[in-house]
Order: C-alpha cells, then sequence, then structure tokens
C-alpha cells in the first residue's frame, strides 16, 4: 500500500479512524438540543456550606488556600458557626476583593 510498512500502514488506518469517528461524534453533538448536555444544579446545593466544610472542601473555593481555609475554620468554630457570609468579612486575611471572589462559592446553611 503506497510503499508503506505496516506499522507506518497501521498508524495511517489508526488516524483515518480517529477523524472518522471524530467526524461522527461531532455531527451527533451538533445535532443534541444543548439543554440536554448541561445539568441544572440549584445555586445552594453547588456551594460549599462555611459551617460544616472541612479544610481539603474549603480549599477547593478559588482564593482560599490550606491557610485561609484555617481560618475560616476557626473562625467559625470560636462562634459555634456562622449566621451570615458577611462575618467572613472580619477575619483578617480576607480583605474586601478576597469576599467578592469567594462569596459567590460558599452559604451559610
Amino acid at each position: 500500500m503506497f510503499g508503506l510498512t505496516v506499522q507506518e500502514r497501521k498508524a495511517v488506518v489508526f488516524l483515518f479512524v480517529i477523524a472518522l469517528s471524530g467526524g461522527v461524534f461531532g455531527f451527533a453533538a451538533a445535532r443534541l438540543p444543548a439543554s440536554r448536555a448541561v445539568l441544572a444544579v440549584p445555586d445552594d446545593l453547588a456551594r460549599v456550606d462555611v459551617n460544616s466544610a472541612r479544610k481539603e472542601l474549603l480549599m477547593r473555593v478559588p482564593g482560599v488556600g490550606k491557610g485561609l481555609a484555617k481560618k475560616i475554620i476557626s473562625y467559625r468554630d470560636s462562634r459555634s458557626g456562622l449566621t451570615s457570609l458577611e462575618q467572613l468579612r472580619n477575619i483578617d486575611s480576607i480583605t474586601e476583593a478576597r469576599f467578592e471572589k469567594i462569596k459567590d462559592y460558599l452559604v451559610v446553611r
């Protein structure tokens, strides 16, 4: 086949199959309604509850590292829980900018 080695022919066949399957999947995906591709989750279920979250979960919030997660937990525990997210502003490491960055990922339940 065109002077190709066995290994080169296998590579050509492999690439052809990949290209063909990509076209088939692309064609099918273009025909699916967009609503089927997105799972709707209520906002408060997708957020991290600061009153029950462990350090590792808090650290998944963009803008919250290990140190800040520890401070949030310490502050929360010293007050037997938070009643509003606004209380996080009392933690010295949480500036106005940082609060604005993290507030949409958090909830108080």
